[in-house]
């Protein structure tokens, strides 16, 4: 099924919250969020999406699977199955920077929609004129997300050890960064 690329909108809000829970349940997913744990009202998430839609410098991207184009303008007719999100700073000494957070559901990475999340993401940046910076964390042990991030041109910058508690252990997060 090909998958199309568009920004969130608050009539996604279902659809959003209903696979950020299944995303956040999949065992060994390097998230923030324990299995369980990601329980927003409707009103807090449409609020997530449109401050995000408000500031020049941030956006959700969203990736559906769908037979039709046309039909992934209404998640019920497609499924999602990618979301990105860049955040920008809000005080005038970072407003430049973004800090982008994804997630691509078990059934379909290595497919792809991880990189084109990225690219499309980077490339919406690099249109701002306002953005000059995207930073990322990721999870030390995810070698392979951190070479998908190196070969689009991040820059590991540091770790920050036992930054999360997951799967009954600490995790250390890299921090990479792309200047534009």
């Amino acid at each position: 099924m090909p998958v199309i690329y568009r920004e969130a909108t608050p009539v996604d809000v279902h659809g959003i919250i209903s696979y950020m829970k299944t995303v956040s349940d999949e065992p060994g997913l390097y998230i923030g969020f324990e299995p369980g744990e990601f329980d927003p009202t409707v009103e807090a998430e449409i609020s997530w999406i449109e401050d995000h839609a408000r500031a020049d410098n941030s956006i959700i991207l969203l990736a559906i699977a769908t037979d039709s184009p046309r039909d992934a303008w209404d998640l019920k007719d497609g499924e999602l199955v990618g979301l990105m999100n860049c955040w920008g700073g809000t005080r005038g000494a970072n407003r430049h920077e973004t800090t982008l957070g994804i997630t691509v559901k078990a059934n379909r990475r290595g497919q792809g929609i991880g990189t084109e999340l990225m690219r499309q993401a980077i490339e919406w940046a690099r249109g701002t004129g306002l953005v000059k910076r995207v930073q990322l964390e990721v999870v030390s042990e995810n070698v392979e997300a951190q070479e998908l991030y190196e070969r689009l041109g991040f820059v590991a910058e540091g770790v920050r050890k036992r930054a999360l508690w997951k799967q009954q252990r600490w995790m250390d997060s890299v921090v990479m960064g792309l200047l534009l």
